[in-house]
């Protein structure tokens, strides 16, 4: 493994992205210095590359304080050239990193980055509290049907605090700061229990969503009922009408 502490990488910001170890992330880069820094990262023995997000989507030329200081190192396992001119990448969450030094080459920004390693706890609480998100993901999973069911296969094989907060943050349709909240939090347990707030505020969401759907349903159905015994009462007192 290579030395971080000694080694300068090429960094690219994220628009509204946040890669967490351990995670296979696809996307799609258009810009020419990002590219230029993937090309620079699969000139390395070790592909690695320094993910950060943008504080702002919409920046189009960021500069060193647009950016998160915590981020990702990752590796580029595929690169693809759309014909566009989009470059399509997988890349492999390593670790979670601080960037201490920021730079820039002529063609792309460079990174100097300190580990980030997280606290582990093994106990009764945690194991409990690993239960529970995993119930409640599955719940989450059956109330909204938007996330593919074979993600609890994934979710429930996961005993490690940390790396269960991780995967359930990707899949929930969180805001910026909260995805890359969760990526500042090194204690495993702790990012866990904020990952679990989360995911109940999302599934009060979706029962009220399903609530609502359901009563718009109800009003629709009583309506189209009140149509048909209309027309249907009208259609009998024509015919009452004409025999007479």
């Amino acid at each position: 493994m290579v030395d971080i502490s000694t080694t300068v990488f090429p960094l690219i910001p994220l628009r509204d992205v946040v890669v967490y170890p351990k995670m296979v992330t696809p996307l799609f880069v258009s810009r020419q210095r990002s590219i230029a820094a993937l090309e620079q990262s699969l000139m390395r023995d070790d592909r690695l590359v320094v993910l950060v997000a943008q504080k702002d989507p919409e920046t189009e030329d960021p500069k060193v304080d647009d950016m998160y200081q915590i981020g990702t190192l990752a590796e580029v396992m595929q690169m693809l050239k759309l014909p566009d001119g989009t470059v399509k990448v997988l890349v492999e969450g390593s670790m979670r990193v601080m960037v201490s030094e920021f730079g820039e080459v002529p063609e792309h920004f460079t990174a100097k980055v300190t580990e980030l390693p997280e606290t582990i706890e093994d106990d009764e609480a945690t194991r409990t509290l690993i239960k529970i998100t995993v119930d409640k993901f599955e719940q989450y999973v059956k109330s909204t049907k938007k996330i593919n069911p074979e993600s609890l296969l994934a979710v429930s094989g996961i005993g490690q605090p940390g790396s269960l907060a991780d995967i359930i943050a990707t899949y929930l349709g969180l805001s910026l700061a909260e995805r890359q909240h969760a990526l500042e939090v090194q204690d495993s347990t702790e990012r866990l229990e904020y990952i679990g707030q989360l995911l109940s505020r999302e599934l009060e969401l979706a029962d009220l969503e399903q609530q609502i759907h359901d009563r718009v349903r109800f009003n629709l159905e009583k309506t189209q009922r009140e149509y048909y015994l209309r027309e249907k009462l009208r259609i009998i007192q024509e015919e009452l009408s004409s025999d007479g």
